[in-house]
């Protein structure tokens, strides 16, 4: 999705920048990418983000820096490339843990229709808070099986 959102995002991005400045502080421009390299990363995964943040440096490169569309690979060049994809990677790392943590946290909030903690009979939901009583205790210890076992309180 990244990838594909790359090119307009970035284009839009590329003009905001130029209409506000940026051939004269390329390093604005490369923020300004940046900044939108990490939001478009944080909807996506890493690979799509790293391709869609290296056509963000190919826009900044080509139209920011040299003004005309044309591409150089000079010393000033490297920061760029390297900082783009790593932000974005980064980003989308970062998003997608806590995407999962969100995830794992709402499954640990089963809902239950009786009275008591449980349905009766119910071993997959006294499991499935065990898991989750782990996970809130920062262990991966998860207790022993129900048979003739009390659960620690």
């Amino acid at each position: 999705m990244a990838f594909a959102l790359g090119l307009p995002a970035g284009t839009v991005a590329t003009f905001a920048a130029a209409g506000l400045g940026a051939h004269d502080a390329p390093l604005f421009g490369l923020a300004v990418l940046t900044a939108t390299a990490v939001a478009l990363a944080t909807l996506t995964s890493a690979p799509g983000a790293i391709g869609a943040a290296i056509q963000f440096w190919a826009l900044w490169d080509g139209f920011l820096v040299n003004k005309f569309g044309e591409l150089t690979f000079t010393h000033a060049d490297w920061p760029g490339l390297v900082a783009l994809p790593a932000c974005a990677a980064l980003a989308s790392l970062v998003a997608a843990k806590l995407r999962a943590a969100a995830s794992r946290q709402e499954q640990c909030l089963k809902p239950v229709d009786h009275e008591g903690p449980y349905p009766p009979g119910d071993r997959e939901a006294v499991e499935q808070d065990r898991r989750c009583q782990a996970r809130r205790e920062g262990t991966a210890r998860v207790h022993r099986g129900l048979r003739g076992a009390q659960r620690p309180r």
